[in-house]
């Protein structure tokens, strides 16, 4: 058998998840239809918020997500299977557990190149030398700074690249970022040819800008001979005016003393030139400057805003702790409901913890968590009230798992008492309930404790606050 089709026999089905095709693992759900579900899958459906309907495509059925149960038969049915690997030729078999580990990271699997353009499929051991020399790789051009695969490195430098160094096309020896090359030659290179600006009276010289001026200064009685040929035609028309007869002549003149100091005056507009872009350049760079000050400064605002609203929490969890108990019951205000909230809508919070509580001075130390925007199930719909089990000094004396009734309430402040209350026990094989090994566990509760509408209801929200309440049963908890 070749692929997944190892799995999908008979024997196998009743063992493999519904939902991925995956071995399941401990602590499994059984479907309406009789199929199983994975734990990671189950985890993932409660985390939906489109619907509360299961789609088994095996079945061709759907189920309620409430009408899925742990299934504990399963693990007695896993204990005495091994599964096969479902990539080819692979000999592995193992135990549903190892079963995902070992699908990771299996030689015989068959892979796709990560690089964009490639999709070349090799089986995972030799992947990590076909990546080192994959002429699709990400690089990034060292002048542009433009992301391209190798392939097309060279092409990119011999016609695209906006910066690469190129020589002038006409061979003048100056060498500029292929940007600027238009701009290099209609100005400035001294091989690209240009007309003499004689030319409208006859003069058809046509060279570069070097030898054009030495031009000039040459041919400059041959200039004006041209001027005076052209002025003579013009005495010889019958309507043209005595006046602009006599300011040609005065013209004539002026261009041969304008004409010997032709070269200095080209000297003098290049160094200008020079002048104006030093100059531009160093506004440019005091722009640059106020627009970096304005941006830390703005920065500088924000940091402020984000000090000021830290502040406000500290305060809150410094006030909230010197409210600790130590007989199991807690009494939990949360202040500046309106922000708080908002903050949870926008992922600003994601959650608030209370402060440490105790059952007893040497007894369980916990805490409560709490989702004004709810989380999970109740994701926009409610408020998600938690309790968490958190590391203590006197653990080592105390019975695991944790197994006393607690009662979850939100108080009403107009007097009546009329309090939203959920009681729930502790599921012994959950390990939010067992002896913890890090700070804390894992929070468990109600994720769907009360509806959103009491943030509208005077009797759970006055003055901008509401009142969370905690009960433990400690009646029964052995004492160290």
């Amino acid at each position: 058998m070749e692929g997944k089709e190892k799995l999908n026999v008979p024997h196998f089905l009743p063992m493999i998840c519904c939902n991925c095709g995956y071995p399941v693992t401990d602590p499994a759900r059984q479907t309406t239809c009789g199929c199983r579900m994975c734990p990671e899958c189950f985890s993932s459906l409660l985390e939906r918020t489109d619907t509360e309907l299961y789609y088994c495509k095996r079945c061709d059925q759907y189920s309620h997500i409430n009408d899925l149960f742990k299934d504990r038969a399963v693990n007695n049915e896993l204990e005495r299977t091994s599964f096969p690997c479902f990539n080819h030729s692979c000999p592995w078999f193992g135990s549903n557990v190892e079963y995902k580990d070992h699908i990771s990271t299996c030689s015989y699997a068959i892979i796709t190149c990560p690089h964009i353009g490639c999709g070349q499929k090799l089986l995972r051991d030799e992947m990590s030398g076909h990546i080192e020399t994959c002429i699709h790789a990400p690089t990034v051009c060292r002048f542009c700074k433009v992301s391209l695969p190798l392939s097309k490195l060279e092409d990119h430098f011999a016609t695209d690249c906006p910066e690469y160094i190129i020589p002038c096309s006409l061979g003048c020896g100056t060498k500029v970022p292929r940007r600027i090359l238009g701009e290099h030659l209609s100005d400035s290179c001294l091989l690209q040819e240009r007309e003499c600006r004689f030319t409208k009276y006859g003069c058809h010289r046509k060279d570069t800008l070097e030898l054009l001026i030495k031009h000039y200064k040459d041919d400059a009685g041959y200039h004006v001979g041209l001027l005076e040929k052209s002025f003579s035609s013009l005495k010889h028309q019958d309507a043209l005016k005595e006046d602009i007869l006599d300011e040609a002549e005065d013209r004539v003149l002026k261009l041969q003393d304008a004409l010997k100091e032709e070269i200095l005056d080209e000297a003098q507009d290049r160094i200008l030139k020079l002048i104006r872009e030093g100059f531009a350049s160093h506004v440019h760079k005091f722009e640059k400057s106020l627009e970096t000050f304005c941006d830390g400064l703005l920065k500088a605002e924000m940091k402020l805003s984000e000090l000021q609203d830290s502040y406000s929490e500290l305060s809150f969890i410094f006030q909230a702790h010197q409210a600790t108990s130590f007989n199991g019951q807690f009494v939990w205000k949360i202040p500046e409901v309106a922000r708080r909230r908002q903050d949870s809508r926008t992922g600003k919070t994601g959650s608030l913890y209370s402060a440490p509580f105790h059952t007893s001075r040497f007894g369980y130390k916990l805490c409560l968590r709490l989702y004004l925007n709810g989380d999970g199930s109740g994701k926009n719909t409610h408020i998600s009230f938690f309790l968490t089990v958190m590391r203590g000094e006197y653990d080592a004396l105390l019975p695991w798992p944790f197994s006393q009734m607690v009662t979850l309430m939100l108080l009403d402040q107009s007097g009546s008492s009329n309090h939203i209350v959920q009681c729930f026990k502790p599921d012994p094989s959950s390990s939010s309930f067992w002896k913890p090994k890090s700070d804390v566990n894992v929070a468990s509760g109600c994720p769907r404790f009360a509806p959103t509408g009491v943030f509208d209801d005077i009797r759970y929200l006055k003055d901008d606050a509401m009142f969370f309440k905690v009960i433990i049963d400690v009646a029964t908890v052995a004492q160290p």
